[in-house]
């Protein structure tokens, strides 16, 4: 077994890939689904995980820059759950829905710079890049679908 500290443990692999799973079957389902009550049930599902999933990252950053506190890294670690909670509270309205995803899919394809300043910092495991850029790629992706096909009524 290759024990090298920069390589991506394999169990890490797979369940990072795997969470994939739910937005890109709610991805597809924006296109397979009947117009309605189902493709907006995919919807939701699909920047709901997607804010979950950003918020969770937030709280990824917390316990890396745990290890040397800084306030700058504090505030940055924060922030994606405070966007999430911003991005979940425009879903109330119809209108707001295609902004809410956009800046979520957006959001989500930058976070790898802020990995990338922990990574510089040396808070990060040495293969944590190579987890998060296809994680937040495939993720983002996801997300721009939702907010180029949002499903009205």
């Amino acid at each position: 077994m290759d024990r090298r500290p920069d390589r991506l443990p394999p169990i890490v692999a797979a369940f990072g890939f795997a969470g994939l799973t739910p937005p890109v079957a709610a991805a597809a389902a924006l296109f397979l689904l009947p117009a309605g009550a189902p493709r907006e049930f995919a919807w939701v599902a699909l920047v709901f995980y997607g804010a979950l999933i950003f918020s969770f990252l937030g709280g990824t950053w917390w316990a890396f820059t745990a290890a040397r506190p800084s306030t700058g890294r504090l505030l940055l670690a924060i922030g994606p759950s405070l966007l999430a909670l911003v991005i979940l509270l425009l879903l109330v309205s119809p209108l707001s829905r295609p902004y809410a995803a956009a800046l979520l899919a957006a959001a989500i394809a930058l976070s790898p710079i802020a990995d990338k300043a922990l990574d510089a910092d040396g808070l990060t495991p040495a293969w944590w890049m190579r987890l998060r850029v296809p994680l937040s790629v495939g993720l983002a992706l996801c997300v721009a679908l939702a907010a180029w096909r949002v499903p009205m009524g």
